[in-house]
């Protein structure tokens, strides 16, 4: 493995990212590379489902990924995902609570992309789905008292492996994938849709 100085890395990912209910997500069909499982080459959501798009500001998503040694057995992943929903309108709220209801799958795009785009996407959550915790102070100057969720890997499960890449043979046809993956664009509460990404546990 040789340093790509060509590509070098860039740290963060873009404000814009689809949080996929994880019951919808065990519908959809998944194609994956026949030589590497951390490589998704399609998604196609069940016609009955949808994922929906979030939107940050200034960088306010934040995915992490750190491995744990269980006890007994292999390794295992956390995946780890902390946005902002920045708006207090009832209906923002109720999407809060519906994500901490539920189990979702996560994918962003990193500000680095690889030369053919190969390094953009990212997909959290893809074998176990993530759970949410909200924290709250209307005080915090630093996000405007917007509501933090902390969606991750619960640790008494752990993902097999580190976060998927969705790569589609080029950045462009990658992009159509992601796009396709939502139905509404961003409203006035930070996400789009009704239900936004909330799903089954």
């Amino acid at each position: 493995m040789t340093v790509d100085c060509d590509n070098p890395l860039v740290a963060g990912v873009k404000d814009r990212m689809v949080v996929i209910a994880f019951e919808d997500w065990q519908k959809a069909t998944i194609t994956r590379d026949v030589s590497n499982p951390l490589l998704i080459t399609n998604i196609a959501l069940a016609a009955d489902t949808t994922g929906y798009v979030y939107e940050g500001i200034n960088g306010s998503h934040e995915p992490e990924d750190n491995s744990t040694q269980p006890e007994m057995g292999l390794p295992v992943y956390i995946h780890k995902v902390t946005f902002r929903v920045f708006s207090a309108s009832a209906a923002a709220k109720q999407q809060v609570e519906k994500l901490v209801r539920g189990r979702v799958v996560i994918i962003t795009e990193n500000n680095m992309k690889g030369a053919d785009g190969e390094q953009a996407f990212e997909v959290r959550g893809a074998e176990v789905g993530m759970k949410s915790t909200v924290t709250r102070a209307r005080k915090d100057a630093a996000t405007q008292g917007a509501f933090v969720l902390t969606t991750q890997t619960l640790e008494t499960e752990g993902e097999p492996h580190l976060p998927a890449t969705l790569f589609a043979e080029t950045y462009s046809a990658t992009k159509t994938i992601f796009d396709s993956l939502y139905e509404t664009e961003p409203d006035d509460d930070g996400e789009g849709g009704d239900e936004g990404g909330g799903g089954g546990a």
